[in-house]
């Protein structure tokens, strides 16, 4: 029973892990601003670049991130 219990504590600080590093990635405005215009459509990352003040290249790192 002791070995079930620990193998559960692991599975859940990998659950608490993984969950933490997808609020690192939704931590900062300008992805959540990304996530806020592609929400309804795809679009390119030169169109979406357009849209919001930032580098291509600085956009593509945050895109890279949120994968």
């Amino acid at each position: 029973m002791a070995q079930h219990s620990r193998r559960s504590s692991q599975v859940e600080k990998d659950l608490y892990r993984r969950h933490a590093d997808f609020c690192k990635v939704l931590s900062h405005p300008t992805r959540l601003q990304i996530i806020d215009i592609l929400h309804d459509r795809e679009m390119a990352v030169t169109d979406l670049a357009m849209q919001i003040p930032v580098a291509v290249g600085n956009l593509s790192q945050h895109l890279s991130l949120m994968k």
